[in-house]
């Protein structure tokens, strides 16, 4: 399936490219060589970070927050390439359709595909929430290579703060479909019931189990005060504290 997105100028939203070029000096920092591609057509950058010849890895985002797992992953993993794929032309996905996101989902991945990676990881809570499921039960079943895998980031958080947290209780601020898919109460249920049949330990910092109560609040506000270059500005300062306040 090919990448069919919006036909906007790549010139048409400066703060956002800025913004962006801002994480990818970051990047360069460390010691890689980046190969940029931008779309005339859409407004969205393929950015390879050549590391080593080997199969790379795409990592898939609706805008800019991908890049911090990007980092991340690069530090435990720097053996591999990378293909970051920011769909920052239709983001933010947070108040999407199930429908759009598993569409614009499907089309990255496919994308990511074509360009060699056998692994794409959903750098994205709401890509996470709302295609992943349906990508890896259906979509890559029809595929003709069976190595193909597509990973999320809600299992794996799930996973680190059951074991962070000493009250139990556990705030999660997120994007509406996030918090409304409710994906966050189910994996802590799955671990929990994991737990219990001894396939997986779950323990609350030192390994006695304790019942996990998940506050969610959906914000709204964050990513497009963030992806519009507002990072350290007093609005979003402002709907940080009101948001965290409630919790």
């Amino acid at each position: 399936m090919r990448y069919d997105g919006p036909e906007l100028s790549v010139f048409s939203k400066k703060t956002g490219y800025l913004c962006f070029f801002k994480q990818i000096i970051l990047l360069l920092m460390s010691s890689c060589s980046i190969y940029c591609y931008l779309c005339p057509q859409f407004r969205i950058g393929f950015f390879i970070f050549n590391y080593r010849s080997m199969t790379p890895i795409g990592i898939f985002d609706s805008g800019f927050g991908g890049l911090s797992i990007f980092r991340e992953i690069q530090h435990l993993l720097p053996q591999y390439d990378y293909v970051f794929l920011g769909d920052n032309a239709r983001a933010p996905y947070g108040d999407r359709s199930f429908q759009e996101v598993f569409d614009f989902t499907h089309q990255a991945v496919c994308r990511l595909f074509d360009m060699g990676c056998p692994l794409v990881i959903l750098a994205c809570n709401t890509a996470s929430a709302k295609a992943l499921r349906n990508i890896q039960q259906n979509e890559l079943p029809k595929m003709s290579d069976p190595s193909r895998r597509v990973l999320g980031v809600i299992r794996p958080t799930v996973e680190r703060v059951a074991n962070l947290t000493y009250s139990g209780h556990i705030g999660l601020v997120a994007t509406r479909a996030t918090v409304s898919s409710q994906s966050y109460d189910m994996e802590i249920m799955h671990n929990l019931n994991q737990h219990l049949s001894g396939q997986q330990h779950v323990g609350n910092m030192g390994g006695s189990l304790k019942p996990i109560h998940l506050t969610s609040r959906a914000c709204p506000n964050w990513v497009p005060l963030i992806e519009s270059g507002m990072l350290h500005s007093d609005a979003l300062h402002q709907e940080v504290k009101a948001d965290l306040s409630a919790l």
